[in-house]
């Protein structure tokens, strides 16, 4: 738009060709042969080698994103917190944090990334602990197991590997986990529908649309403004949290993060969902460009305005 306010220098670009490519492994042949500029979204196991490539610039990041195991609280028996609670403690943390993403990123505390809100040091998390939760499945009735549907959509080979890094570990609790892998309209088809019975699990790594934890918590509330309306979680006291705590913040941040806690304590006393990752990105370009810098609350988005190419 020549008439932009903010003006326009020589060297700005004035066309952007983006390539939707949904294949982790392709984008990565891409960077390396120099048939794209930048790309995301790579997989961690080529960071290394990414970085060995002379032109190249490889740069890892804590986007505000979370990956998230989105369970339908009305799918049975998923309407049994102890399931849930059960379903907590059969997630490999650890593995995936270490094994997946080489140690970027952080284990999540709560919903949302942990560079949001304050968690206090005695705020409970749930840890990888197969005995517990065996137990917890028999008295709930559930100790010769049952099978879980689990949809997630393609393009994150970490995402995938630590969905089936959690299947391993659920056969050994006797719960059977069936994975399709959706085109993202797919996905979003079916975790957008509250009334959704195909699928009891939604797998995705989200980032939210401003910095609060509101971002993350509103998937919870029974409002229609979640963006997983899938979970059908039901819980007015939780509603009434979010919203005090969202009107809150702008005025006394303290305050509002009081509140955040308290929602967050009920979220983790009825395992709505198992908070896996404060999910890492990467992004590659040539180094050509300059002006980049990624944007944690936008961490596929790339502002091309203060970006130019070098000769």
């Amino acid at each position: 738009y020549p008439d932009y306010w903010g003006g326009w220098q020589d060297g700005q670009f004035t066309k952007i060709v983006y390539a939707i490519v949904e294949d982790p492994t392709v984008r990565d042949q891409m960077i390396r042969s120099g048939d794209a500029d930048m790309t995301s979204d790579l997989p961690f196991d080529s960071l290394e080698s990414l970085k060995s490539i002379e032109g190249l610039k490889v740069e890892p990041f804590l986007p505000l994103a979370q990956l998230i195991v989105g369970l339908d609280n009305t799918n049975p028996p998923l309407d049994n917190p102890d399931v849930r609670r059960a379903l907590a403690m059969t997630f490999p943390y650890e593995a995936v944090h270490q094994g997946l993403y080489l140690g970027y990123g952080q284990v999540s505390v709560g919903s949302g990334p942990t560079a949001l809100w304050t968690p206090p040091a005695d705020l409970p998390r749930y840890k990888l602990d197969l005995d517990k939760a065996a137990a917890l499945l028999k008295s709930a009735g559930h100790g010769d197991g049952f099978e879980l549907r689990l949809a997630m959509y393609t393009g994150s080979r970490e995402v995938s590997e630590a969905v089936r890094l959690w299947q391993s570990e659920l056969r050994k609790v006797n719960i059977s986990l069936s994975i399709r892998e959706l085109a993202s309209g797919a996905f979003w088809d079916a975790a957008y529908n509250p009334e959704n019975t195909e699928y009891d699990v939604f797998v995705v790594a989200a980032s939210g649309d401003v910095p609060s934890p509101y971002a993350w918590l509103i998937v919870y509330t029974d409002s229609g403004y979640s963006w997983l309306p899938a979970i059908s979680y039901k819980n007015p006291k939780f509603d009434e949290l979010v919203f005090k705590a969202w009107a809150l913040e702008a005025t006394d941040k303290s305050a509002a993060n009081d509140v955040w806690v308290e929602a967050q304590r009920i979220l983790h006393d009825d395992a709505v969902s198992i908070f896996a990752m404060d999910a890492p990105g990467i992004f590659a370009y040539k180094d050509n460009l300059t002006g980049f810098k990624p944007n944690p609350p936008y961490s596929d988005i790339v502002f091309w305005y203060p970006m130019k190419r070098v000769q």
